[in-house]
């Protein structure tokens, strides 16, 4: 359809998109928002961790604490800090927030 719209149609090459995860020509942010780590739903967060986020956390990160995921996202929970992340979010950013409320959790314990 794309290409009956252009002036030079004969000029338009199709390709697939997968070719953009090479890592030899696009950035790692392309791949972090939209490779095979993006969880969209709770059925695609608990298959990039292998059915269980907490575990995975732990066991990539030393993740102590709780993990709630449900159909907005996922919530992490140490001590009496907590926060989520709703979908849709990759790995990356999890791993982050992880280890930002750790941090925020040993600073209220000093």
């Amino acid at each position: 359809m794309w290409a009956t719209l252009l002036r030079h149609p004969e000029k338009f090459v199709s390709v697939d998109s997968s070719m953009f995860f090479d890592p030899e020509i696009t950035s790692s942010e392309y791949n972090w928002r939209y490779g095979d780590n993006l969880a969209w739903d709770q059925a695609e967060v608990l298959r990039l961790c292998n059915g269980d986020v907490e575990a995975h956390l732990y066991a990539h990160m030393d993740f102590d604490g709780d993990v709630r995921v449900d159909g907005d996202g996922v919530e992490l929970i140490v001590g009496r800090r907590g926060t989520g992340l709703e979908y849709p979010f990759c790995l990356l950013e999890l791993y982050d927030l992880a280890c930002e409320v750790e941090a925020q959790a040993k600073e209220d314990e000093a």
